[in-house]
């Protein structure tokens, strides 16, 4: 794990006295802001190393290959338990893992119906907590029988190492998909 270590700033002294002037809106906004900046440059920042990218990557390749190939009870292994899926409309709480079987079953089916013949984790941003717990944001390509791009779609990952030190999900964020339109006027934008 590499560190980026941050200078710390060190909090202003002040002359004390008996008697303090009322405190003016202006001095409190200025107190905030330093009391902000304070927080901001005393944080150590861990940056992920190539070993853990490798984990959370292969990770991500073994939820893939059983997501994509109906393996339920591998999606389901590779889940902590409690877990929460969260999207734009729900919230819920995993309680066991046959919920995370249930959640995935029939997931190449609903696939192929829309024409998606495969994906794949890409890694978009990874941030470190600690070596036990990172944050993933991964891109879901969707693929057609030519091996063509035709959407898209992204989720947030936290994943908490075991105490063997496999990662399981424990908070699943679902960002939502871009149709092939979408998509298209999105790279047009760029």
């Amino acid at each position: 794990m590499t560190r980026t270590n941050t200078e710390k700033t060190t909090k202003p002294t002040t002359s004390s006295s008996s008697k303090r002037a009322p405190t003016s809106t202006k001095r409190s906004s200025k107190t905030k802001t330093q009391n902000k900046a304070r927080a901001t440059t005393s944080r150590t920042k861990l940056e992920p190393d190539s070993e853990l990218q490798a984990r959370v990557q292969a990770y991500l390749d073994e939820f893939c290959d059983a997501m994509t190939s109906g393996d339920v009870q591998t999606v389901a292994a590779l889940w902590a338990i409690p877990a929460f899926i969260v999207d734009k409309n729900d919230t819920r709480v995993v309680h066991e893992r046959r919920e995370v079987e249930e959640f995935f079953r029939g997931a190449p089916e609903m696939y192929a119906q829309r024409g998606i013949d495969d994906t794949r984790a890409e890694i978009e941003h990874l941030d470190v907590i600690d070596e036990t717990l990172v944050l993933v944001t991964v891109r879901w390509p969707y693929i057609d029988a030519q091996g063509e791009e035709i959407g898209e779609e992204s989720s947030t990952y936290m994943l908490k190492a075991d105490s063997s030190g496999n990662f399981k999900m424990c908070v699943c964020t679902m960002r939502g998909q871009l149709t092939a339109q979408t998509w298209s006027d999105r790279e047009l934008s760029h």
